[in-house]
């Protein structure tokens, strides 16, 4: 009888963080819905920007391993989706030398996305076995050339992805609540897995290496897993990019996106869920506000003319300044705190012995 009221505390601490944001971010696409479809293609985008960010969170966040290759898996989840989605007749024309396998195939937007996680995922796996045992430099490095290999396959291999051409005909079918949709479940997926014996045993790692190996945590393998589950939420990011876009090309998934993507995350606080969703709200807002002006038109009646370029100079002024004046970001890299009257008993389950988790 005394371990349901601890179940349900440490439930509550595993919800929390997250019900209240979700709830909120409904509102924002309640409100956007609301709005014309040049608005709701914003929403969209957004979205897709926040699964970006809760998958680079997912491994860099728990486990202290910077990466710039993620992207990568953007594109094979991308590209994974597009082929499966084409209408057949259309891939006839647009990649006419497309292997039988997938020549004649033709599925919804929710199946592809699926096969697209499945595939990104278990790529970022297989990658894992060797990239996961380097650490610092090493490993980012690693992970930037990773990027660059997917680039040139995808560049080079013509008969699958068109080569450097953008690849067309992708049905545009992602509606902004199914965008919502996808979003909850990769949050609640990150959430899960930060809660998870798995997840707290990688953070151990990333705040004392050598420690957790003391204690018995197998840091390679931790962190293979948190590799391969973000690699899996990218690939539903990938999904959302090509149906809300609708064409796209090799380029589209490389240092431009990659920065896009670091600088959110690190605004919003690299060591938290709530971080990323907060930086890629945040930055999406400001990065939609400054393109609209470089274009000349007006947001809430204002218009302020600025050079087109302009929006890249403020978000890296921006970054400089979270890095210098706040390093962990607009959240502090905190989770949403519980109410007062729970906190207490949620803080009291949060300090099991990290030993016992291992066992």
């Amino acid at each position: 009888m005394n371990g349901q009221p601890n179940r349900l505390v440490a439930w509550s601490a595993t919800l929390w963080p997250i019900v209240v944001p979700v709830a909120v971010l409904a509102g924002v696409v309640a409100v956007v819905s609301t709005g014309d479809l040049a608005l709701g293609s914003v929403g969209v985008t957004a979205l897709t920007n926040l699964v970006m960010v809760v998958g680079l969170y997912t491994f860099w966040g728990n486990s202290g391993v910077l990466s710039f290759g993620h992207i990568a898996f953007v594109s094979v989840g991308a590209y994974t989706s597009a082929l499966l989605t084409i209408p057949v007749t259309t891939k006839a024309f647009v990649l006419p030398a497309l292997p039988d396998v997938l020549a004649d195939k033709e599925t919804s937007f929710l199946v592809a996305t699926v096969i697209a996680a499945v595939v990104a995922g278990a790529f970022a796996g297989v990658l894992s076995i060797s990239m996961m045992r380097l650490s610092g430099n090493a490993a980012g490095i690693a992970s930037f050339a990773l990027l660059i290999v997917v680039l040139n396959i995808t560049s080079q291999w013509k008969s699958v992805t068109g080569g450097l051409i953008t690849l067309t005909g992708i049905p545009t079918d992602l509606k902004l609540w199914a965008a919502y949709a996808c979003a909850v479940v990769v949050i609640a997926a990150a959430a899960i897995y930060d809660r998870s014996g798995s997840g707290r045993r990688l953070r151990a790692s990333r705040e004392d290496y050598v420690a957790a190996q003391g204690i018995g945590v197998k840091v390679r393998r931790e962190r293979r897993i948190a590799f391969t589950l973000s690699g899996a939420m990218m690939g539903v990011a990938g999904s959302m990019y090509a149906h809300g876009i609708g064409a796209f090309g090799p380029n589209d998934f490389y240092m431009n996106l990659t920065f896009l993507i670091l600088v959110m995350l690190i605004i919003g606080g690299i060591g938290s869920l709530l971080g990323a969703m907060v930086g890629a709200v945040v930055v999406s807002i400001l990065e939609e506000v400054l393109a609209r002006w470089e274009a000349g038109q007006s947001v809430a009646s204002v218009s302020i003319p600025i050079p087109v370029g302009f929006s890249d100079l403020v978000l890296s002024v921006v970054l400089v300044l979270i890095l210098l004046f706040r390093p962990d970001g607009l959240t502090g890299s905190r989770e949403l705190p519980l109410p007062r009257r729970k906190r207490r008993s949620s803080e009291a389950s949060e300090t099991e012995p990290i030993g016992e988790e291992v066992r």
